[in-house]
């Protein structure tokens, strides 16, 4: 074996450079649909006050209480206008934490169409300046509209620090996301935001994304605010993946 390890340098120099993947624009948008799946921004505004999605009117939905610090809205009712309400919504506030659970909840329009679901919960615990946030569940109408099918999560993200959200911080993520335009896809990455230096995508960071395919992105926002990641396909360099990436 010691012979030939003089050689391996030598074996090296012959290998031919690697090669770019040549992809077509179509490969980008499944990276970032996923990418957009995992943003914090859509369940932290469902948990930080539900009643803002519903529509009411005097009866419907019914709101009660359902235990200290929780709220219960039940649907199975109509509105004047025909908007029909489906299954119920709750949401707990308490010093472990802030949860939002829908069952079967959707809120469907005069001609039929879905306009708010949730299947499923989100959680949120703050500990000084760190968020944790975790969410299971099946759900659009929040940021994504329910015309283009629902997100389904499973998900664990971290943010920090608090008091820097949602302007500037430091998020990780790792979980699995999947829409009727995206196979189920499992995410993982950190990268930081500021906003008032790049609006359009992280200052830097990266995320791995497995499932249609082994793609990678890493930011550079501090350097280069364009919306342009450098792409990774299969562990090779795969030019640039465009897109509004923090929209």
């Amino acid at each position: 074996m010691r012979a030939l390890l003089p050689i391996l340098p030598l074996m090296a120099g012959c290998l031919p450079p690697i090669e770019p993947v040549e992809l077509e624009v179509a490969d980008v948008e499944p990276v970032a649909l996923a990418f957009a799946a995992v943003q914090p921004d859509p369940p932290l505004a469902l948990l930080e006050d539900p009643a803002l999605w519903l529509p009411f009117d005097s009866e419907c939905p019914s709101v009660a209480p359902s235990g200290p610090g929780r709220e219960r809205w039940l649907g199975g009712c109509s509105l004047a206008d025909g908007t029909a309400i489906l299954g119920s919504l709750e949401r707990s506030v308490g010093e472990d934490g802030t949860w939002v659970a829908g069952d079967g909840f959707q809120v469907i329009g005069p001609e039929g169409q879905v306009i708010l679901q949730l299947d499923g919960a989100v959680e949120v615990v703050e500990n000084g300046e760190l968020i944790g946030l975790g969410a299971s569940f099946t759900a659009c109408g929040v940021a994504r509209s329910c015309a283009d099918g629902p997100v389904t999560a499973d998900l664990a993200l971290t943010l920090f620090p608090a008091s820097g959200y949602p302007s500037r911080y430091d998020l990780t993520a790792d979980g699995v996301v999947a829409s009727p335009s995206l196979e189920p896809t499992a995410v993982y990455g950190a990268w930081s935001v500021d906003l008032a230096a790049c609006a359009l995508e992280p200052q830097s960071g990266s995320v791995a994304l497995t499932g249609f395919a082994p793609y990678s992105l890493d930011f550079d926002g501090a350097v280069a605010c364009d919306a342009c990641g450098a792409l990774g396909f299969e562990g090779l360099p795969a030019g640039q993946a465009c897109a509004r990436w923090l929209e």
